[in-house]
């Protein structure tokens, strides 16, 4: 080996500036700061309660489509189970049957 590769493989690393470490702290003060904004109480009662309400009308609209495509089966089928059944219920005036 060469003189000049052994120079390159044992190069050591510079030593960190204050200034780097400095704006490392500022950095980390500055995440602290948006952590503690973004775990507020104010705001997380906010986004409870936008969620709750996402949720419910989420919650809603799936059933009501689910009910509705089960109302419009159920009474364009002539499936003889599915016609005892809402008799037995007493559902049969519900669906026309």
């Amino acid at each position: 080996m060469s003189k000049e590769t052994t120079k390159k493989t044992t190069k050591k690393s510079k030593p960190k500036k204050a200034t780097d470490f400095g704006r490392l702290k500022e950095s980390i003060d500055e995440l602290e700061e948006e952590i503690s904004k973004s775990n507020s109480l104010p705001k997380a009662l906010l986004r409870g309660v936008f969620m709750g309400l996402g949720t419910t009308l989420g919650a809603t609209i799936f059933f009501a489509v689910v009910v509705s495509l089960f109302s419009w089966f159920v009474s364009s089928t002539d499936i003889a189970w599915i016609n005892n059944l809402l008799t037995t219920l007493g559902l049969n005036t519900l669906f026309n049957k």
